[in-house]
């Protein structure tokens, strides 16, 4: 009998592979790259054919002893990938996604692999990596996690981590198990890094792209799919948050017509990993359909960047080019014709008012030949505003891209947009020198705020005590100290006055707050005028006896004790000065400065007693005294001496004196306040209303005064060209107060019947306050456009608050010994003026209630009823389509009312308003774009539901033009195809086409497959069709501008009959 081997009947296996180790797929990941049928799967037919075979060869050559498996009779671990030897390891780093292998002697009893009996720990972190446990025969495979993250894959081990790996052994419970049942006595406790990935499929990837011309598509809707025989670099091939690829383009390269054109692809990519399979497979799924192959002169190409790279960063092995055939497709011509007879397609969102299908038949350039007048809108070159989050515009240096995708940059704050929306919860600002000018030449919609306010003043800490050396303690009878004020010293740079707000969009800032006498050092001298000791007055003063006279010079120190005056209308920097150059204050005032107040007392120490104030010498006066209560004949132990809160900045309407006490104001613990007492008789003077401005100078500027401006001529108009489009006036700062001064004598009773001879309550220890800065004034700002202006939310130009006294933010104030022992007598900065507005709204005007505010900032809180005084109103200027609006009518859509009253130039009752006459002012074009312009935007034309597709082949534009002198229509053709096409900076107009694809049944495209504006004649681009062209795309619309500087040019362009008009806009297509 002959007998066939049985190696003979098996499936062959490659020479080195051991027949009885191949298991499942999960056994084992490393390969080899190749295609072809899978070596494991061989593997396991040929076992199946040995377990079918070896029953039957039994039977054939007869029985043997026992037909059972034979098992170990001590289970226990044989070998394992970690070197495995005893219960510790000889390997200790792997990599984060290598698996571990631990073999047995016998079976593994499936549902005893768990973390339950085999025990992985980060040392680190304490967690367990997530992964699964695999049971193949006497093996046991621990597999790390694939993780998916929008950065790219990770797996369970974290790298540089440590883990802890226990295998448990009889007699714990939690041991594996062979399948019979026998417990494992052999146990595993060692130490693992993890470090890095390895390269479980060694060598370079390469990728199968599907279909191809092998398999061809049959449709023109399907997905091209890309498999990577490796795991990959996800980051490489997706970007998850806009669904592209940054190394995967598709495009069809289309050679229907004399100049080769790329079309690109919308659509997105989908990612997937096989962990087992070691894959990696990218999906593009098209937004539209693909074209027709049109007789093989188009073709898809996929183009695969050399750049990819697996995980372990080995580069594609074949990158380069991937070519797909289109099967062919039905196509039939068409066109579109826009004639201008009607609205219908007009998108008057990003279109100038009265142009399309206005009067006559045709697209009007609204130019009027002998006036110039038109109807304003200009270039729109910036595209659509649309924020959706807060966005702040720099008036002197910014970089904006146009509807072109070029980056300009923008030095003069002028802001051409195609349509402007902001959107509830959204506020839009400014910052820089020059006013916001935002032309629109559609319709601009604010739900938002947009806010070209002042900037406020910063809040104020104004009590300081010198250099942390003095500490109010009150003591009893025995000395003993029963309450200290817990808070106090200082830092000089808090000590220097409060920061006033800054001015920007041509607006003044607000001035600083005066500082206090603490910050001197006493390193002039005693004859320096900026001279203070700063010793503790306990070393310098006897018992009972009053102040040493080096404690404070007796003279006015130089500027830093006042407030600053703010700056005046547009932001003209004061030149004013009490000690300096007080001949310049009245020129402040009339500039709407509001004026700072002075430091009261004047000098330290003391007051004054006459008028006239240094330089020169130094001028004694009456030292400082505080209350005699005539009930106890005894002084109170501190001083209340204020000085007034600063000047609000004026513009429109004056701003509002400073105050000193406002009788209705409570102090930081919402107590009252003690009046303020002028007792000339005992030279007690707790307010500085006793000095006047006018000390040096004729004419009469009260301290504190509001800002009073003097209009210019025109000031009403605010013209830009005219430099008259100006922000408002800072508010004044607050000067230094010497409030809350404390005896600290040993006899604090100052009794005038204790024989003392400190009785006349004089004061030996100052806290001196400084004063907060004013608020700025409100920005200068210009809204123009051609088309509607609504307002449901806020435009703002507002004047800056004036700072406020910490003390009077936290009622009552925390420390109450801080206000009780030596109370604070901070004031509060002036308010800074609102700023100005200039309207101009080519289209319906539909604002609502007081939805345009221009008020002044508020004075800021004084700690002793000494507020800022508030700033005055700006001004708006409407210019109107109909230019007929009543007084009363525009005064409900502005806050306040007086803002546009021409009362300040002497015209009141009357409203600040004329007809909109589209002259938005000069302006640095943005290249060929010139800013006095209109145009319109279309709707989006596209074809029957049954055309999924369009090939555009050409486009004309046809325009009449008349010079109103007789010699009748003159016809202007622009069209693809030559040189004949419409020119920016050229043409008297210009034209920017959009394409983009949406199923049928939908007007507007999808977002990804829109095409940048195309503008033909600007920079690279021709005539704009091989661009029109090299998008997939199913409609497209238009935009068309009128160049009024270019129109005005023409040829006898002076007749009040003349026009220029665009009569149709043609589009030919070929659709599929």
């Amino acid at each position: 009998m002959l007998y066939t081997p049985i190696e003979a009947l098996l499936p062959k296996v490659e020479e080195g592979v051991d027949l009885l180790d191949w298991g499942p797929v999960a056994a084992s990941r490393t390969r080899a790259k190749q295609p072809g049928p899978s070596i494991l799967m061989l593997s396991i037919l040929r076992k199946t054919f040995l377990s079918g075979l070896l029953p039957l060869l039994a039977g054939c050559l007869g029985s043997t002893s026992s037909n059972s498996v034979t098992h170990a009779d001590q289970f226990e671990i044989d070998h394992c990938s970690l070197g495995c030897h005893g219960a510790t390891c000889t390997v200790n780093t792997i990599a984060t996604n290598q698996d571990i292998v631990i073999t047995f002697n016998d079976e593994v009893r499936d549902s005893s692999a768990n973390y339950a009996t085999i025990s992985l720990v980060s040392d680190i972190s304490g967690a367990t990596p997530p992964g699964t446990f695999f049971v193949d025969g006497e093996k046991i495979i621990f597999r790390p996690s694939l993780i998916e993250t929008e950065a790219g894959l990770s797996f369970g081990f974290v790298d540089g981590d440590v883990y802890r790996l226990r295998v448990y052994a009889d007699p714990e419970w939690n041991v594996v198990r062979s399948v019979i049942g026998r417990p494992n006595l052999s146990d595993i406790n060692c130490g693992i890094t993890t470090s890095g990935v390895t390269d479980l499929s060694p060598g370079p990837p390469s990728v199968v792209v599907t279909p191809d011309a092998s398999t061809p598509p049959v449709s023109s809707d399907f997905s091209i799919t890309l498999v990577f025989n490796d795991l990959m670099q996800k980051s490489q091939l997706l970007n998850e948050a806009t669904g592209g690829s940054p190394s995967i383009s598709v495009k069809v390269e289309d050679k229907t017509s004399p100049e080769t054109v790329d079309v690109s692809v919308p659509g997105t990519y989908s990612i997937s990993f096989d962990q087992d399979a070691l894959t990696s497979t990218l999906v593009f799924t098209p937004l539209a359909p693909f074209p027709g192959g049109h007789s093989g002169d188009r073709t898809l190409k996929v183009f695969v960047s050399p750049q990819i790279a697996d995980i372990a960063n080995n580069a594609i092995l074949n990158p380069g080019e991937f070519s797909i055939p289109l099967p062919e497709a039905f196509s039939a011509p068409g066109s579109f014709a826009e004639g201008f007879s009607d609205n219908s397609m007009e998108d008057v969102a990003g279109s100038t008012s009265h142009l399309w299908a206005e009067g006559t038949v045709g697209l009007d350039s609204g130019l009027q030949a002998d006036t110039g007048i038109h109807e304003g809108g200009g270039s729109g070159i910036l595209g659509v505003f649309a924020p959706t989050e807060d966005y702040v515009f720099d008036t002197s240096l910014m970089t904006m891209k146009t509807v072109t995708g070029v980056n300009v940059t923008i030095t003069d704050g002028v802001f051409p947009f195609e349509e402007v929306h902001i959107p509830a919860g959204v506020r839009v600002s400014a910052v820089g020198p020059n006013p916001l000018r935002l032309l629109v030449r559609g319709q601009m919609l604010v739900e938002g705020i947009l806010d070209v306010s002042g900037e406020n003043a910063s809040p104020n800490f104004g009590k300081y005590f010198p250099r942390f050396s003095e500490i109010i303690q009150i003591k009893d009878s025995g000395g003993n100290v029963i309450a200290s004020e817990s808070s106090g010293g200082i830092f000089e740079s808090e000590a220097e006055g409060g920061l006033p707000g800054i001015g920007y969009c041509a607006a003044g800032s607000g001035g600083r707050g005066g500082g206090a006498w603490y910050l001197l050092d006493g390193a002039g001298g005693l004859l320096d005028p900026n001279f203070y000791d700063d010793a503790n007055p306990e070393t310098l003063v006897a018992a009972e006896g009053e102040p040493d006279p080096s404690r404070f010079t007796d003279k006015i120190r130089w500027t830093s004790p006042h407030g600053r005056n703010g700056a005046g209308v547009g932001g003209v920097a004061p030149t004013g000065d009490p000690e300096l150059s007080a001949l310049n204050i009245p020129g402040d005032l009339a500039e709407g400065s509001g004026m700072g107040s002075w430091a009261w007392p004047t000098a330290s120490n003391f007051v004054l007693d006459d008028i006239a104030v240094p330089p020169g010498g130094v001028l004694t006066g009456t030292r400082i005294q505080t209350h005699l209560d005539p009930s106890t004949l005894q002084y109170s132990a501190y001083s209340i001496h204020r000085s007034r809160g600063g000047g609000g900045g004026g513009f429109w309407t004056d701003g509002v004196q400073g105050d000193y006490f406002d009788s209705n104001s409570t102090n930081p613990l919402l107590q009252p306040l003690t009046p303020p007492v002028s007792d000339a008789g005992n030279s007690i003077w707790e307010f500085n209303d006793r000095f006047n401005w006018d000390a040096k100078v004729g004419d009469s500027v009260p301290d504190a005064s509001g800002g009073a401006y003097s209009p210019v001529a025109g000031i009403e108009t605010l013209d830009p060209d005219l430099n008259l489009l100006l922000g408002g006036s800072g508010g004044g700062g607050a000067g230094m107060s010497q409030h809350g001064s404390y005896s600290l004598d040993p006899n604090t009773n100052h009794s005038l019947f204790n024989g003392n001879p400190s009785g006349l309550g004089w004061i030996d220890s100052f806290r001196t306050c400084s004063g907060a800065g004013g608020g700025a004034g409100g920005g200068a700002l210009q809204i123009h456009t051609g088309g509607r202006f609504a307002v449901t939310g806020l435009v703002s130009v507002d004047g800056g608050d004036g700072g406020d006294s910490e003390f009077m933010l936290n009622r009552p104030y925390s420390d109450f010994n801080a206000i009780n022992f030596g109370p604070p007598g901070d004031a509060g900065g002036g308010g800074g003026s609102g700023g100005s507005i200039l309207l101009q709204a080519g289209g319906i005007l539909d604002v609502g209630s007081n939805t345009l505010s221009l008020s002044g900032g508020e004075g800021g809180l004084g700690s002793a009823g000494n507020h800022g005084g508030d700033g005055g109103s700006g001004v708006i200027r409407f210019e109107t389509n109909a230019g007929d609006e009543t007084l009363a009518a525009l005064q409900t859509l502005v806050s306040p009312d007086e803002s546009v009253d021409l009362a300040p130039v002497g015209s009141s009752g009357l409203p600040n308003r004329v007809i909109h006459e589209g002259d938005f002012g000069a302006s640095t074009p943005i290249g060929s774009f010139s800013s006095n312009a209109s145009g319109v935007r279309s709707h989006w034309f596209l074809p029957a539901n049954n055309v999924m597709l369009l090939d555009f082949s050409g486009y004309r534009i046809t325009c009449t033009y008349n010079d109103g002198l007789g010699g009748g229509d003159q016809s202007i053709v622009y069209e693809s195809g030559g040189v004949n096409y419409p020119q920016p900076g050229t043409s008297p107009i210009w034209v920017s086409f959009q394409t983009g694809w949406s199923a049928p049944g939908s007007s507007t495209p999808d977002d990804i497959s829109l095409s940048d504006w195309i503008i033909p004649g600007q920079g690279s681009t021709t005539d704009g069709l091989s661009e029109i062209r090299g998008t997939l795309s199913r409609m497209i619309r238009f935009n068309l501008v009128f160049d009024h500087d270019i129109i005005a040019g023409l040829p006898l362009w002076s007749d009040p009959s003349a026009f220029f008009r665009v009569d149709e806009v043609h589009f030919d297509w070929v659709g599929e």
